[in-house]
């Protein structure tokens, strides 16, 4: 299984990853249902890469059936009140 073994993709190469994994399971009509875990951030770039992921898998003969976002927070750091504030907005 691809999870068993460390995977470093991006840009291009991480979109053909996806539509390589999934292009069996939309032959086989199974819709996908994802879930995208990323850390709560200031950092907005997790929402994107969850719609890059989407859009990748709908280029594929998937039936996309539900697509959610979860965001882990993480509390052990200091962050400046600007920075709390752009956290908690793109939360």
């Amino acid at each position: 299984m691809l999870w068993q073994h460390y995977v470093y993709r991006h840009g291009v190469a991480a979109q053909d990853m996806w539509e390589r994994m999934y292009a069996e399971r939309g032959a086989s009509g199974k819709p996908v249902r994802l879930l995208y875990i990323a850390g709560r951030g200031f950092d907005i770039r997790a929402q994107l890469a969850m719609d890059h992921f989407v859009e990748s898998i709908r280029s594929t003969a998937c039936c996309m059936q539900a697509a959610e976002l979860l965001l882990i927070g993480f509390g052990d750091y200091q962050l400046s009140e600007e920075l709390q504030a752009e956290t908690a907005r793109n939360a």
